[in-house]
């Protein structure tokens, strides 16, 4: 029987075959989530290894705030507060043109609860100590998030 986590990177790929030959127009959406001066990065199943934050595509008729809190419901189990739209991107990678509307919000507790399937590491890091392996995107909503930020990549 094939795991759900194997579905996910099957589905990935498929998913990326479509977009390489449609060149779709998609929205989505991340949220850089705090909790006590940390922040929560997560590593997915499938795609790159590289650490960024929660979030996804935008369903039909669904607010983008809306979006944003069921996304990190799903992933890492985590409830929102203090949610704010810092800025949006042009991702024009993996074959698409992709609007990512990027949030910042507070978790209302630090326990993570994460959905194996699609996350496959999900973890809290002092915002003054970040890991050097974080995707160039990861970098971008940062930047949104913190403008005034020291931080150095």
């Amino acid at each position: 029987m094939i795991s759900k986590a194997t579905l996910y990177k099957i589905g990935y790929l498929v998913i990326k075959s479509y977009w390489f030959f449609r060149r779709p127009t998609t929205t989505g959406v991340r949220c850089i989530v705090t909790y006590n001066n940390q922040i929560l990065l997560i590593e997915h199943t499938y795609g790159s290894s590289l650490l960024t934050t929660v979030g996804g595509g935008v369903k039909k008729g669904e607010s983008l705030e809306k979006a944003i809190v069921r996304e990190v419901k799903e992933e890492v189990g985590l409830a929102l507060k203090d949610i704010e739209q810092v800025g949006s991107i042009l991702h024009e990678k993996e074959f698409k043109n992709d609007t990512i509307h990027v949030f910042s919000a507070v978790a209302r507790t630090a326990e993570i609860i994460i959905d194996p399937n699609e996350i496959k590491r999900a973890e809290w890091f002092e915002l003054n100590n970040l890991p050097s392996n974080t995707s160039p995107l990861f970098k971008k909503f940062y930047s949104l998030a913190f403008p005034d930020s020291q931080e150095k990549f």
